[in-house]
């Protein structure tokens, strides 16, 4: 309860000393295209087409993603994410902590999808691990359209890295919450690992292929059981545009 009650208040407060608008400082966006065909809960062949965009504000950070799911039997599905951090150190116009922990963040999630709509808040930290270009940890309280609400911690991560002359980047996150009386505990790591080909193909912008691997035990927070297995094992097909 306490731990609940802090968080409140901490996110009113930074809320308050945001200013109306804030530049960003770098911006990117991107088109997915991923096809894989193990999938649960819902039709096991799906295409799903995602649009990205990822940027750093003179306040914090922002991260947003839509997915356009395109099911075999004809079915569409709808996702999206907006996520907002608040930077401690930008807010407060200090310095940047020195060693692992870079920053400290005040964080919300805004999570919408077809008939719901989950709020998040909480803490977060950027952590200074090289050789990886970002690694940050955000740990949320998550206000449920349709079940009690419960708690959520969120890694992700960007790692670039070159075998010769070819381009790589491997990136992703790890969702995991907390149990509650009408769902169980969830875990989602999904990551990616792509090769830049557009030095080939003569392209300014990055394009990357590769493969998406989803490993999600208890999707959606539906227990796993032999009559409705729910423990996702899924490698996708990908081709990322960025422009």
């Amino acid at each position: 309860m306490f731990c609940k009650k802090f968080l409140a208040a901490l996110f009113i407060v930074v809320l308050s000393a945001i200013p109306s608008s804030a530049k960003f400082l770098w911006q990117d966006y991107s088109l997915t295209i991923l096809s894989g065909n193990e999938y649960k809960v819902g039709d096991k062949n799906q295409t799903i087409f995602t649009f990205e965009h990822a940027g750093e504000t003179e306040i914090g950070d922002s991260f947003l993603f839509y997915d356009h799911s395109r099911w075999r039997n004809g079915k569409v599905d709808h996702y999206g994410e907006w996520t907002t951090r608040y930077s401690i150190t930008k807010l407060t116009n200090g310095k940047k902590p020195k060693g692992l922990i870079s920053d400290y963040f005040v964080t919300s999630c805004l999570e919408m999808g077809n008939n719901m709509k989950n709020s998040l808040y909480g803490i977060g930290i950027n952590l200074n691990i090289k050789p990886f270009s970002y690694f940050k940890i955000d740990y949320y309280r998550r206000i449920n359209d349709n079940s009690p609400n419960n708690w959520q911690t969120t890694i992700v991560w960007g790692l670039p890295f070159n075998i010769g002359d070819a381009e790589f980047v491997y990136d992703g996150f790890l969702d995991k919450t907390t149990s509650t009386s009408r769902r169980s505990a969830d875990m989602n790591f999904t990551s990616q690992l792509k090769w830049n080909i557009s030095p080939y193909l003569k392209i300014k912008n990055k394009l990357y292929l590769g493969i998406e691997y989803v490993h999600w035990d208890n999707k959606y927070g539906i227990k796993h059981s032999s009559a409705f297995p729910t423990n996702e094992r899924n490698v996708n097909a990908l081709l990322q545009y960025h422009f």
